[in-house]
């Protein structure tokens, strides 16, 4: 059997309608689309991904710039680390990669991410490690509702 192809750079653009720059044009005064990355590995070339989560928070509408959140699934038992405000207590390379390419939660959501449990503070990021179901569920929840 060949081997399987490498997978294309991380984070992979999603195909939704909110992430194609047509959008953004044309809703200029929505609220900025919200990506969630999940994943449960590191990237292949880290400098690629970070570049293209670069790029992808480079876009937005008038209401402010895409917003990139990131959810490692693992075990919570190995540390789960939920909305951190910096790196610095972050244990690995890994964790303060995520916590670099993951944009810092907007005020207009901070009620959103208390509501389902998460303890957000000035300067939180949209991001998990070693996430178990009930975090990476609550991180859906809030990231998925839209600012009022």
């Amino acid at each position: 059997m060949p081997p399987h192809p490498a997978p294309p750079p991380w984070p992979r653009p999603s195909t939704s309608p909110q992430n194609d720059p047509a959008w953004t044009r044309d809703n200029p005064g929505n609220f900025p689309p919200v990506c969630i990355n999940i994943t449960d590995g590191e990237p292949n070339d880290e400098t690629a991904a970070e570049n293209a989560a670069r790029a992808l928070m480079q876009t937005g509408t008038t209401d402010g710039t895409t917003l990139l959140f990131n959810a490692h699934i693992g075990n919570p038992a190995d540390g789960e680390v939920k909305m951190p405000a910096s790196e610095g207590h972050l244990s690995n390379q890994y964790a303060r990669f995520l916590y670099r390419i993951s944009s810092g939660v907007p005020q207009p959501l901070e009620a959103a991410a208390r509501n389902v449990g998460f303890n957000v503070q000035s300067g939180s990021r949209g991001m998990l490690m070693n996430a178990g179901p009930e975090a990476l569920t609550a991180l859906i929840q809030f990231g998925s509702q839209h600012a009022r």
